[in-house]
C-alpha cells in the first residue's frame, strides 16, 4: 500500500509551544568566568598540596636508598675488618660505590628521586671514607649513631666543578681515621627534600634534617673528637 505523502491529502498537525519561554542552552559569560575563577582558586590551594606529598614520597624514597647503601657499607665494613670502603684508587678508576656495589645489587639506589641527573645522588663523608689505605676504621668511631656516613649532595667538586663523583668533605678539621692532607674545603649538602637532606650515619640509620641543621652541627656530624 503507497504511504501518503504531505501534499496529498494528509493533514500535518504542528503543534507550537506558544506562550512558554525558550529553555537556556549553556552558560553566559558570567557563569563561566565565575566557574573558572572557583577552579584557579581551588587549583592554587590543592597544588602545593599535591607538591608537597609528591616531594614527601621522593623524601621517603630517598631515605629508602641511603639506609640500603648505609647498610651496604657497614657489611663491606663487616667484611673487611671494619675497614670503611676508601673513595677512590690512587688513578681514580675505581671508587667507593664500585667498592659496595656486590652488596647493593642496583645502580639505582645511587639515584637520588629528588635529581634524576646525577648517575650518584649521594656523597660520602671524605673523613671517614678516603683514598685506599687512609679509610677510617669503623671501631674508631666511638659514637656511630652521631657520626655522618653520607648525604645528599649537588654533584660539584670542591672547586664547583659538575661532577658525578659526589662527596661531602669535611670543612672544619680532621677526624679520625683521615688520612693526612685531607681537604677542609666542602661541598655544600644539597636541600633538595623541602628544603632539606636526608643524612645517614655510620650506624645505618637515616634521618632527615633541614639544610642549615647539618651546618650547624658539622663539629659534630663529622666525628670531630670522636675517639
Amino acid at each position: 500500500m503507497r504511504q501518503p505523502v504531505v501534499g496529498e491529502g494528509v493533514i500535518v498537525k504542528v503543534r507550537h509551544r506558544e506562550g512558554r519561554p525558550q529553555e537556556r542552552a549553556g552558560f553566559t559569560l558570567i557563569e563561566l568566568l565565575v566557574v573558572i575563577a572557583i577552579i584557579a582558586i581551588l587549583a592554587s590551594i590543592l597544588f602545593p598540596v599535591f607538591s608537597r606529598a609528591r616531594e614527601k614520597a621522593r623524601q621517603a624514597s630517598c631515605a629508602s636508598n641511603m639506609k640500603q647503601i648505609a647498610l651496604s657499607v657497614l657489611m663491606y665494613a663487616q667484611d673487611y675488618d671494619s675497614s670503611m670502603p676508601f673513595y677512590s684508587t690512587e688513578n681514580q678508576d675505581y671508587y667507593w660505590y664500585d667498592a659496595i656495589y656486590p652488596y647493593v645489587q642496583d645502580w639505582q639506589l645511587f639515584v637520588c628521586p629528588g635529581e634524576i641527573l646525577l648517575d650518584v645522588g649521594y656523597g660520602v663523608s671524605y673523613p671517614h671514607i678516603s683514598w685506599v689505605g687512609g679509610a677510617a676504621m669503623l671501631a674508631e668511631i666511638q659514637r656511630p649513631a652521631s657520626v655522618l656516613l653520607l648525604t645528599d649532595t649537588e654533584g660539584e667538586d670542591a672547586n664547583g666543578n659538575q661532577t658525578q663523583l659526589t662527596l661531602a668533605y669535611c670543612p672544619l678539621s680532621y677526624a679520625p681515621g683521615t688520612i693526612a692532607g685531607a681537604p677542609q674545603n666542602g661541598i655544600p649538602t644539597e636541600g633538595r627534600h623541602n628544603e632539606g637532606l636526608n643524612v645517614g650515619f655510620c650506624d645505618g640509620h637515616v634521618k632527615w634534617f633541614k639544610r642549615d641543621q647539618v651546618f650547624t652541627n658539622l663539629n659534630d656530624m663529622f666525628g670531630h673528637g670522636s675517639r
